[in-house]
């Protein structure tokens, strides 16, 4: 599972660059001189507060979704739209329902929302 994390992160992180106007592959300590605190704010929130444990492991997963999804949005509106965002919302929206089944609720209180259009 740390590996989905890494890798969904690691997306992310592409996202974030791109948004930032520059292409992926600057090292990791100029991230504070690009990148909106907010960002990294929110990047930080991504790792496991107990990696061995697996509710744990889920909800970094879902809010590294939920930005994959903001980034997607935004990126698509600074391009003049032409990438439909909603099928990786809908991805998103089975993905969670899938964890909270096998999670059950210790991961509903745990779990990001997904970012809609208006913002909510």
């Amino acid at each position: 599972m740390l590996t989905a994390l890494d890798l969904a992160r690691n997306d992310l992180l592409k996202l974030m660059w791109r948004r930032a106007g520059l292409s992926f592959g600057k090292r990791a300590k100029h991230m504070s001189e690009i990148f909106p605190e907010g960002w990294l704010t929110a990047l930080d929130n991504t790792y496991p507060a107990d990696p061995t444990v697996l509710p744990t492991l889920a909800a970094p997963l879902l809010r590294i979704y939920a930005l994959q999804a903001e980034h997607l949005r935004e990126l698509s509106t600074a391009a003049g739209g032409g990438f439909p965002v909603e099928w990786f919302e809908r991805q998103f929206a089975w993905l969670t329902r899938e964890l909270d089944n096998i999670l059950g609720s210790t991961n509903a209180n745990t779990r990001p929302r997904t970012v809609t259009k208006t913002g909510r």
